[in-house]
């Protein structure tokens, strides 16, 4: 594994360090183990962003579970189930047409919408009674 170091100025091969890490999301504080990068030369941290990417994602999971939301995986799960896309989906629940693929891209969803997207996924009665009463708004 081999990343830039700004203070050898060059490319080298790294370690990675585990270390509990809290963060603010939404003013709660979160704890997660964030994952860093240090130079094997001179022991700097250095950049790599597979690890942020990786940190990004622990951190929206301990989040999620913290307030109870659903995840990405989940949000895929349900679309699959239904075989329905994320804009019909979007449509059919009344929200904004683009709201189920930012939730899918990583946004958190409120609340209400985590639940009630909860609620369809456990339910098909559920679906099936959203799908019943907006049929007219997809086609």
């Amino acid at each position: 594994m081999k990343a830039f170091c700004e203070e050898c100025r060059d490319f080298v091969t790294y370690r990675i360090e585990e270390k509990e890490r809290t963060k603010a999301i939404k003013n709660k504080q979160i704890h997660f183990k964030e994952k860093t990068a240090h130079c094997e030369e001179c022991g700097s941290e250095i950049f790599v962003s597979k690890l942020r990417d990786d940190n990004l994602a622990a951190m929206d999971q301990v989040y999620r579970e913290a307030e109870e939301l659903i995840d990405v995986s989940e949000i895929e799960n349900l679309l699959e189930k239904y075989d329905i896309g994320k804009r019909p989906m979007s449509m059919l629940l009344g929200w904004g047409e683009t709201t189920l693929t930012r939730f899918v891209n990583g946004d958190i969803p409120s609340k209400a919408y985590s639940d009630l997207l909860r609620r369809i996924n456990a339910s098909p009665e559920e679906f099936l009674k959203i799908l019943t009463l907006n049929k007219g708004r997809i086609t």
